[in-house]
């Protein structure tokens, strides 16, 4: 794990950049805890920062008039901000989904995209529709969470023996 980067663009003086920041974390369990995840939420933030301008650019290439387009359109977006630990934030300021649908039977022929959410209760919610894709804004994707398993979380046990 503690090789040399693969990656052509991470040269050496990146790597150190990036390793610096570990360098003087807290001792103590929770602190450094904590400290990770603040590394972590800062660099999801930079990741959506500097990937959202060509990421609305790239989507607005994309074909976007037939429903098989649409969904192919969704998928690959979804898919490539899974990939990189980020999704798309609704105007709420909560994770999204995009996702695609018809009018169904008013007019099967006519595709839409929309925005889905899982509101606190865990009710899907979805935005207005919009025949062409708009503009994405970006955030850090959260881990999934089933709705049950939040309200059955409990406490760690006792580190004290």
């Amino acid at each position: 794990m503690r090789g040399e980067s693969q990656s052509p663009i991470l040269n050496q003086a990146k790597l150190s950049a990036i390793r610096s920041l570990f360098k003087g974390l807290p001792d103590g369990f929770d602190e450094r805890h904590a400290a990770l995840k603040a590394i972590r939420d800062e660099f999801h933030t930079e990741l959506a920062r500097n990937f959202e301008t060509i990421l609305n650019e790239y989507a607005q290439l994309l074909p976007q008039d037939t429903y098989d387009e649409k969904r192919k359109t969704a998928s690959m977006i979804n898919g490539l901000l899974r990939s990189v630990g980020l999704t798309i934030r609704n105007d709420n300021g909560q994770a999204a989904l995009l996702v695609v649908d018809t009018l169904g039977d008013a007019d099967p022929n006519v595709s839409r995209f929309r925005l889905e959410w899982r509101d606190d209760e865990g009710r899907v919610r979805r935005t207005g529709t919009k025949q062409y894709l708009q503009e994405l804004t970006l955030m850090q994707e959260h881990p999934r969470q089933d709705f049950w398993a939040k309200r059955m979380r409990r406490e760690p046990p006792d580190r004290e023996r």
